[in-house]
Formats: C-alpha cells, sequence, structure tokens
C-alpha cells in the first residue's frame, strides 16, 4: 500500500517540480549520492526505459566525464 504524502512528509531526495528542485536533483545524480531514489521514483511515473536512459547519460557524462 502506497501513502500519498507530500515530499516533506516523506523526506527530500530529489524531484522535478520547479527549477531549483530540478537543479538539486540533477546535482544529487551527478554527486552519486542518493540517485537511485529518483531513478525508482521515474521509473514509476515515466516508461521505466526512458528514465533508466536518462539517468544512465547524466550519470555517465556528469560524474565520469567531468570528474
Amino acid at each position: 500500500m502506497r501513502l500519498n504524502l507530500n515530499a516533506k512528509a516523506e523526506g527530500f531526495y530529489g524531484m522535478f517540480n520547479d527549477f531549483g528542485a530540478s537543479v538539486f536533483t540533477v546535482y544529487l545524480a551527478a554527486s552519486e549520492e542518493g540517485w537511485v531514489y529518483v531513478l525508482y521514483d521515474c521509473m514509476d511515473s515515466l516508461p521505466s526505459h526512458l528514465a533508466f536512459i536518462y539517468f544512465l547519460t547524466l550519470i555517465f557524462f556528469l560524474a565520469w566525464l567531468v570528474k
């Protein structure tokens, strides 16, 4: 059973609701800390292959090529 709680009740770990939260979520994924939870939420809300491709390319380009 899934409870529909807001982000403050569940604990914030990233979202794409507004620009500031989106920048923080991309930073979260690039730093490779806690990005898996955002991936799981995206896989639940989008077609799962699109979320997987997005995060795979994001991690590859930001974490491996920029560092």
